[in-house]
């Protein structure tokens, strides 16, 4: 009887955990979030930066004082053209345009955490990012040479996700929550060489902050955060119906970005709840 107590208590207090538990999917604020694109060609360097877009997907021990997160996924779009121009004077230069540049994870489906948050921050071990989109440039004189050099052409285009996979030791964080708004804002930095192949000709860095918010419901099928489920939150999903939204938001109870079925399915499980 001792050891079927002991169980019982032991089970209670995983549920108890498991109910505060949270996936939280952040959409990216574009007006706050920034990376910045530096070149490097034969040691002169330019660099260009935009504003971002996107999304995170986090789970959280517990919404309103968590302890720990786990990364499961990011998704980031540079919102602008990168351009950047290295110039050698007489002896020629490079200009180079970034076209629908991404920054994503490379292993979604496999989650890194849970990581401790201490003092609201934490640090995400050997994150696995791959970037994407084009860089079309043009090079004369002395950079021209040096990219025929390596079997390059002087006019081309370069596809940054052919480098595959980077690693980036430590992404550094932030997270606050404040009546059930859950704020992340992340730290990424990596440099790729521009042609794996050549990895003296060249190389690029990415870097900078990346931050969200979203209101998280006290329970699921609460469109409104008013901790009741009812006509209030039927109405907010059938406003908003085969939509598509900021996760999270405007009758997205799942999460993934659209209102639909599965929305509503959710708030008929939970019709009534109060939380």
């Amino acid at each position: 009887m001792i050891h079927q107590g002991i169980a019982a208590a032991s089970l209670a207090l995983a549920l108890v955990a498991t109910a505060g538990a949270a996936n939280v999917v952040i959409p990216v604020d574009d007006a706050a979030s920034s990376l910045t694109i530096e070149l490097c060609v034969s040691g002169s360097c330019d660099d260009d930066t935009s504003s971002v877009s996107g999304t995170m997907d986090f789970d959280l021990d517990m919404v309103d004082s968590p302890s720990t997160i786990t990364l499961n996924d990011l998704n980031l779009v540079l919102d602008e053209n990168i351009n950047i121009n290295i110039s050698f004077g007489i002896l020629g230069g490079l200009t180079a345009t970034g076209t629908n540049v991404t920054v994503d994870y490379s292993t979604p489906g496999f989650s890194i955490g849970p990581v401790p948050i201490a003092a609201d921050a934490f640090t995400l071990p050997n994150v696995e990012v791959i970037p994407g989109g084009d860089l079309n440039y043009n090079a004369t004189g002395l950079v021209c040479t040096l990219l025929t050099g390596s079997n390059l052409p002087c006019n081309d285009s370069i596809d940054l996700s052919m480098n595959g996979p980077q690693i980036i030791d430590m992404v550094p964080g932030q997270i606050t929550s404040v009546n059930r708004e859950v704020t992340v804002t992340v730290d990424l930095d990596f440099t790729a060489p521009l042609d794996p192949k050549s990895p003296d000709l060249g190389s690029y860095q990415i870097s900078g902050t990346v931050t969200g918010s979203v209101t998280v419901p006290a329970c699921d099928g609460d469109a409104n955060g008013d901790e009741q489920v009812n006509f209030d939150d039927l109405n907010i999903v059938l406003e908003n119906w085969n939509s598509t939204v900021t996760p999270g938001t405007s009758g997205d109870l799942t999460g993934d970005g659209m209102v639909n079925f599965d929305d509503l399915n959710l708030l008929l499980e939970h019709w009534g709840e109060e939380c």
